[in-house]
């Protein structure tokens, strides 16, 4: 019998849901989140709603976990390499503005520091065609201040433009 499933890893529970596609009955299973390996709360879950994870047809998997790290800002120390001019991108916050008529309004604190926020030299179109290629060096640099720098994590946005191009067909 396939079933569908939706696991949501919480910072102290894990609330799994199973419906059997073929009798519609659901099954439903609260357990306690194992920080040390989260694969193993998941698994306990399955256990013991007595779900075979072989005979899933869809997974829906939720991470409070995750919403609550970013939100509490507890996570690891983030480092930004962006496309050359974007740096501010993140403070500027100009895409969200939760208030724009609160002239007492204060944007939150970016999640990558200033300092942790550097720049390549490269530019793709809206279309995925390179206006100009990366300066492999620049990054290489980059990288190599991030590192210095002691940030925990690296990301590596270029622009976006990238991952729309050629999306439309």
């Amino acid at each position: 019998m396939p079933s569908r499933v939706a696991i949501d890893i919480g910072g102290g529970f894990v609330d799994f849901v199973a419906v059997d596609e073929q009798t519609g009955e659901m099954a439903w299973s609260k357990g306690r989140t194992t920080r040390d390996d989260l694969s193993r709360c998941v698994g306990e879950e399955f256990k013991l709603s007595e779900i075979d994870a072989a005979k899933v047809s869809q997974l829906l998997h939720g991470q409070m976990l995750v919403i609550n790290t970013i939100l509490e800002r507890k996570g690891a120390r983030l480092g930004l390499i962006t496309t050359k001019g974007f740096r501010d991108i993140l403070a500027l916050q100009r895409s969200n503005r939760r208030d724009i008529f609160n002239l007492r309004y204060q944007k939150p604190e970016p999640f990558v520091p200033r300092h942790l926020r550097l720049e390549v030299d490269e530019r793709t179109l809206a279309d995925g065609r390179i206006l100009r290629a990366i300066n492999e060096e620049g990054l290489r640099s980059a990288c190599r201040s991030l590192r210095h720098l002691a940030a925990g994590r690296l990301n590596l946005d270029l622009n976006k433009t990238e991952a729309w191009a050629g999306s439309s067909g």
